[in-house]
């Protein structure tokens, strides 16, 4: 039975792995926009809607509202201001930044792009709308052209760190790890609370088995304790250590943060059953991830691995076949159930 249940649990591991009309205009837009404030419930934007009204062409103020609009997600009321700022006042790199924003959240690349081409163009030393360009031709894998943007912004101030951690993206998207690594350590000595450096290190050390992957995952942690993505990038870490242990108390760490955390419940079940022998225990971890996701076909084979060594053949064939519905390929069930006939 141990044999039975360690090569199922192998299987499971693996399987987972301007004018006056205008001013009434913005008057118009600036009550619909005191409603909305009202709505989000946010006093920040209520103040900012106060303070427009007292100065109704202070482009800044359109600028920020922008950005706050932007955060909440509503990026055609974030474009509209962008436009306000920039009919006031067109000299204001701030203002076209955020209409390319606007246009990203959009999901209007084409657009976006035009934007920023034309702030780079007019505003040839903003290193902000630089790198934003660059970034866009880095998702455009125009990686030439990309660099040539992010030098220009380095030329300009040698100590940006996003520059870097853009260049470390190209470079670790295009094969050439060890400038990645020399990359986002130089962000970080630009920027000791670089998360997105941090964090990038630590996946690659760990892909390198490399044990600096846990530091580098400790450091991002101390940044954003509650980051369950770079906690669970640890857990595993140790897990594929064999530190079940560290894994364990990583993984409960996350649950604290989201009970409904799927990965970190399948994989303390796995623990449970592939470590501890524990059936019962792994069980209930099982039962959670499919009560948040009546989808999840490892659940269901991992749950039905430890009805059959329990001996509870029927619910282990329910739990097979419940696995071969949602996944009609997975030969691993198809065979248990067959086996249990």
């Amino acid at each position: 039975m141990k044999y039975f249940v360690f090569f199922k649990c192998v299987i499971i591991l693996l399987a987972f792995n301007t004018c006056q009309q205008h001013q009434v205009n913005t008057a118009q837009d600036i009550k619909h926009n005191d409603s909305l404030s009202i709505k989000l419930n946010s006093q920040e934007l209520q103040l900012l809607n106060k303070n427009i009204l007292d100065s109704i062409d202070n482009v800044r103020l359109y600028i920020q509202r922008s950005k706050i609009y932007l955060n909440y997600r509503l990026p055609e009321d974030a474009l509209n201001d962008a436009n306000r700022a920039i009919l006031i006042d067109s000299n204001y790199a701030e203002a076209w930044i955020a209409k390319a924003d606007a246009y990203l959240m959009q999901n209007e690349p084409k657009l976006c792009k035009e934007v920023l081409e034309k702030t780079v163009k007019k505003f040839s030393s903003n290193t902000e709308g630089l790198l934003k360009l660059g970034e866009m031709y880095f998702f455009l894998k125009q990686y030439e052209r990309s660099f040539q943007l992010i030098n220009s912004a380095l030329r300009i101030d040698v100590s940006l760190a996003q520059a870097y951690l853009l260049k470390g993206k190209i470079y670790l998207e295009t094969g050439d790890t060890s400038k990645a690594i020399s990359s986002y350590e130089t962000a970080i000595e630009q920027d000791s609370d670089n998360l997105n450096a941090f964090y990038t290190l630590g996946l690659i050390y760990a892909a390198k088995k490399n044990p600096l992957a846990k530091e580098y995952y400790q450091s991002a942690i101390k940044i954003n304790p509650t980051s369950t993505d770079i906690i669970y990038a640890l857990a595993m870490l140790y897990q594929n250590n064999e530190d079940f242990e560290e894994a364990k108390n990583n993984y409960q760490t996350i649950l604290k943060i989201d009970s409904t955390h799927q990965n970190s419940l399948y994989n303390m079940g796995f623990i449970a059953l592939a470590i501890k022998n524990d059936y019962n225990l792994a069980i209930q971890y099982f039962n959670k991830v499919i009560l948040i996701n009546t989808n999840h076909a490892m659940a269901y084979y991992a749950r039905a691995t430890c009805y059959e060594a329990q001996k509870k053949n029927q619910l282990a064939k329910d739990d097979y076949k419940q696995c071969i519905q949602i996944n009609p390929n997975f030969f691993d069930a198809i065979n248990a159930l067959n086996n249990l006939k």
